[in-house]
């Protein structure tokens, strides 16, 4: 495929078969397990240590120094808290991808902050990948000083998980 027309043709293939991964369960659920058991060979190993490092480095280069890192922490235990009690392994994902595209194909940088951090099924994040949530859904989000408040009541969350003094006042 050194070809342009050869190039053209892969990525149609490509996006044929994705397609019909994306839209049938049974396929979908045998790509995801393929993923998992690539990641367990040796050769998967040493590729996802690569992509961690990679992406521990960018990371570092998206969290302003004005971030509050308890409230990332708190995300964290929410993460744990939740993956204990529904027996579901949760992630926690970026809303706003640290390196992502836009449906339009513009490229986006979100940030290592509190409140562009959810926690989220794993294999939801897998299927969401870097895609970046539509404007509307965006604009339903609460503002950071809601941030915290906001999981709490999105995820039933108890009491005494949440900080008592994570009630924030960012005018």
């Amino acid at each position: 495929y050194s070809t342009d027309k050869g190039q053209k043709e892969r990525k149609k293939h490509n996006k044929i078969h994705h397609e019909r991964i994306k839209n049938d369960p049974i396929l979908k659920a045998r790509a995801l397990q393929k993923i998992k058991d690539y990641y367990k060979t040796e050769k998967g190993k040493i590729s996802a240590a690569a992509v961690k490092s990679r992406r521990r480095k960018g990371l570092k280069l998206g969290e302003p120094v004005w971030n509050d890192r308890k409230l990332v922490k708190q995300i964290f235990k929410i993460r744990n808290y939740l993956s204990k009690r529904d027996g579901t392994k949760y992630d926690v994902d970026h809303i706003i991808p640290i390196q992502g595209k836009t449906r339009d194909g513009y490229l986006v940088s979100g940030l290592q902050v509190w409140y562009n951090l959810i926690p989220i099924k794993s294999l939801s994040n897998m299927i969401k990948k870097t895609k970046v949530p539509s404007d509307s859904k965006l604009n339903k989000l609460p503002p950071p000083n809601l941030w915290i408040s906001h999981l709490k009541n999105k995820f039933d969350l108890p009491d005494n998980l949440i900080n008592k003094n994570n009630n924030l006042k960012y005018d």
